[in-house]
């Protein structure tokens, strides 16, 4: 299903500015330049990205619709000059313009997108109507009917559009169940062909079958390349920056209100200070380690790429038999999932050493405190909690092995090794074909008392079916070459998605231990009782957003 609107905003970026916001009315006795802004930054950056649809009268707009929602909700137009603007839910402010309509239907799709159904073009007035919404819309659907001959209306509309919005329309033909399939390349042909003479680019160019199978394979492609339009139009808006820049912004200016605070009390916060530098210097040795780390996790990903190759290889068979050839299309789905599990496996174990590793650190670091604490501010921190930093370092270590989901998935893996499959059971499958063609013949021949013959083509078939098997050496060394020539690419990739998440968990362990001292910070003297908790929160904020800005910089 299609994502938009805030879900491609990085949940991380989000929920650090919903915090910050929400620690700003903790301090209720300072009204902070910029809170307003982020707050409508917020809002706005959740808002649903916008999915237009243009064309003729019943050329199959709200068909499309349904089909992208995976439900049946949107009715035709009748002849009203209306936009129809659909949505999730009522919204409490009506649209200005009595020729917008708004309806509200609870599918799943609509909760983060509007889909905007419009009047045919060859309406009066359709063009101006749609100016109001177009400049809006992050993808605009142009559908074409293969049963409709004249599209002037169409083209005449889309020569009108500049660079910008063209980057946003895919163009779509409909009821392509009523022509055949030669009717259906000429007309692409001569769609492509147009597109590139009006606008001197070549649009992208999809088709929508009656077809139950036919259909899901286009519309899937076509619902992928509508996300990544979507994603590029959120990129190109700037909100996940935007956020973090803002949320920067004020959480500097928490920490210096703080600060100042801090010094006013002229409480004993200089030793506390020296124990969070220590750590921070703790944090700048992990941080040091990202880099090395990401390149450990993808050299270690190198090197399972040879043992993909021989497995894909070695589900070919060691000889030609019937029954390999017919389950090897089943065993894709299987060495996809053995695969991205044993990658995740293994970013584990590697994430669990350095965890085994921080968490001595931590644990050396905590005893060295401990009596420097007791004799400085006579009070005792007690013995370190080593379960408690255990069990997040657990979850995070689980986190990991999970975001190399998304990485491998983009590799499309899966799909090369149907590739293969398919390509070698076409094979296998015709060299049976003849092996038992040869025998039927040899069969008949003997039934004739024609033992020579029958003999000769027994003997055919036997050697067919002995080179068929000796040529299944050459085809797995050729497959496991080929998936090891094109993953060895991809480690770029790996690293790439990889960073993000690397580093944001291991400073999420370093900062469980630093919420550790909040007991320390609660023994203070009575009257920084109220700026400890306050303090502790806002350096949790500062380093989580320090390390969103490192990570989208």
């Amino acid at each position: 299903m299609i994502l938009g609107g805030k879900i491609l905003i990085s949940h991380q970026v989000r929920n650090i500015a919903e915090s910050i916001l929400t620690f700003s009315e903790q301090l209720p006795d300072h009204n902070f330049e910029g809170q307003a802004e982020l707050e409508d930054l917020l809002i706005t950056s959740s808002l649903p990205q916008i999915l237009t649809v243009i064309g003729k009268t019943g050329s199959g707009k709200s068909s499309t619709l349904n089909a992208l929602a995976h439900e049946p909700f949107c009715t035709t137009t009748d002849g009203k000059p209306t936009l129809t603007r659909w949505q999730f839910e009522p919204t409490p402010e009506p649209h200005t313009h009595e020729w917008i309509e708004s309806k509200f239907f609870p599918a799943d799709i609509l909760i983060n997108l509007e889909f905007w159904d419009t009047i045919g073009l060859e309406k009066p007035n359709a063009i101006q109507r749609l100016k109001h919404i177009i400049p809006k819309s992050d993808v605009i659907l142009g559908i074409i009917s293969s049963i409709e001959e004249n599209q002037d209306d169409l083209w005449n509309y889309i020569q009108t559009f500049d660079e910008k919005l063209l980057s946003k329309l895919v163009l779509i033909i409909t009821h392509t169940d009523q022509i055949s399939q030669d009717q259906l390349i000429i007309l692409k042909n001569g769609i492509r062909l147009k597109s590139k003479a009006l606008l001197g680019i070549q649009l992208p160019l999809f088709h929508i079958s009656g077809d139950s199978v036919d259909s899901s394979q286009s519309l899937a492609t076509l619902e992928s390349f509508i996300q990544e339009i979507l994603i590029n139009s959120s990129n190109e808006k700037g909100y996940t920056l935007q956020l973090i820049e803002e949320s920067n912004k004020l959480v500097h200016k928490q920490q210096n209100i703080l600060q100042n605070q801090n010094r006013l009390a002229h409480l004993d916060a200089g030793f506390m200070v020296g124990i969070d530098r220590e750590i921070d210097n703790l944090q700048k040795q992990i941080e040091r380690q990202v880099q090395e780390s990401v390149g450990l996790y993808t050299d270690e990903f190198a090197g399972l790429i040879p043992r993909l190759g021989k497995k894909v290889s070695r589900q070919f068979g060691s000889f030609l038999s019937p029954r390999r050839t017919m389950i090897l299309h089943r065993l894709t789905p299987v060495i996809n999932d053995w695969f991205f599990e044993l990658v995740r496996q293994r970013i584990e174990y590697h994430f669990e050493r350095f965890s085994k590793e921080l968490l001595i650190a931590c644990e050396g670091h905590w005893n060295q405190v401990r009596p420097r604490i007791k004799e400085q501010l006579q009070c005792d921190i007690g013995d370190f909690d080593r379960e408690s930093l255990h069990k997040s370092f657990l979850k995070y270590q689980d986190r990991l092995g999970k975001s190399t989901y998304k990485p491998i998935q983009k590799l499309r893996i899966k799909k090369m090794i149907s590739s293969l499959f398919k390509e070698q059971k076409r094979m296998q499958t015709l060299q049976l074909m003849i092996v038992f063609l040869l025998m039927i013949i040899a069969g008949i021949f003997g039934q004739l008392d024609e033992q020579h013959a029958a003999f000769f083509f027994v003997s055919l078939a036997l050697g067919i079916w002995a080179i068929s098997s000796i040529s299944l050496l050459w085809a797995r060394h050729r497959a496991s070459k080929r998936i090891i020539k094109s993953l060895h690419k991809s480690k770029p990739i790996i690293a790439h998605q990889l960073a993000e998440p690397i580093q944001i968990n291991m400073i999420s362990g370093l900062t469980d231990y630093r919420m550790m001292y909040k007991n320390i910070k609660g023994q203070l003297a009575i009257g920084n009782e109220h700026l400890a908790p306050l303090l502790k929160r806002n350096n949790n904020l500062y380093f989580q957003i320090s390390a969103l800005m490192r990570t989208f910089k």
